[in-house]
């Protein structure tokens, strides 16, 4: 099978983002009454892939979710350059691109992604752009990977998936992809992933390049 499309998780992937959105739901929890949890307990909670929503129903229950959603996202925005791009990402980006592949992003977070691409620079590479607003189901559930791969123009299996939590290489293998390419450089250990059935594992993002550009010579 031909290597048609790289499929990104964004945050903690492309963007060392994770940080960000721990103080976004910290200040939007303390705003509205909630608890903060631990960032061991949040961090947890990203590794299911649960979307931005859900993630307050699970940690905020019985407090006004919708409020906090919207001291989020004045946050977000407020603070946006906090997250950095991880090293060589436009690099990364614009080979693949050059390679003739199409490229999506598939987060669980909101359609504050688009201010995070745009603020990087990095938006007009993606096809496709898949947050928690365009589906109903969040990782690993295979809707959003498969409607990446629709808005790309090609087939489960002639994409990869690429994320740095068990949800983004549970998304690939439910969806059928031709692989999953786990991240270390995010939440989740080398040992994670693994344990989660990646069929590579990277440190950064020149390493995924090659793993990408091998994939190609090969299928």
């Amino acid at each position: 099978m031909t290597l048609k499309a790289v499929i990104f998780d964004s945050d903690g992937t492309l963007l060392n983002s994770v940080q960000l959105f721990y103080d976004a739901h910290v200040y939007a929890a303390k705003r509205h009454g909630g608890t903060p949890p631990s960032p061991s307990i949040f961090n947890a909670v990203v590794k299911q892939g649960r979307s931005l929503p859900q993630m307050f129903e699970d940690m905020q229950p019985g407090k006004d979710h919708a409020a906090m959603l919207v001291a989020n996202g004045e946050y977000l925005l407020a603070h946006m350059t906090d997250a950095s791009a991880f090293a060589h990402l436009d690099d990364m980006l614009k080979q693949l691109c050059d390679k003739g592949l199409k490229l999506a992003l598939l987060t669980g977070g909101d359609h504050r992604v688009y201010d995070l691409l745009r603020h990087h620079g990095v938006i007009d590479y993606f096809s496709s752009i898949v947050h928690a607003g365009r589906t109903h189901n969040p990782k690993p559930d295979p809707e959003g990977f498969l409607l990446a791969t629709s808005e790309c123009g090609v087939r489960p299996e002639e994409a990869v998936m690429v994320g740095d939590t068990i949800a983004d290489i549970g998304v690939g293998r439910n969806s059928g992809a031709l692989a999953t390419i786990g991240v270390t450089h995010g939440v989740s250990t080398r040992g994670q992933l693994q344990e989660a059935g990646a069929s590579y594992i990277v440190d950064d993002l020149m390493e995924l390049s090659s793993v990408v550009t091998s994939l190609m010579n090969t299928a």
